[in-house]
């Protein structure tokens, strides 16, 4: 016998003898929880436009008071 088919042999019975193991071996995972996802609202910078806007309300509150 060659040494490739001596190490072959050991192979196939450890394979074996690991198959009948993992037979025995009962594996139960948890039950997967569902994660809603929130929707991430971004948030602005006012721009220049809508500065101006603030400003002349704010004038015309002030104006009025």
């Amino acid at each position: 016998m060659s040494p490739e088919d001596i190490v072959g042999s050991f192979r196939h019975l450890l394979n074996e003898a690991a198959l009948s193991e993992m037979d025995k071996i009962k594996i139960s995972l948890p039950a997967k929880q569902q994660h809603t996802k929130t929707k991430k609202v971004a948030k602005s910078k006012p721009t220049s436009v809508e500065q101006e806007a603030e400003a002349i309300l704010t004038e015309k509150q002030t104006e009025e008071n």
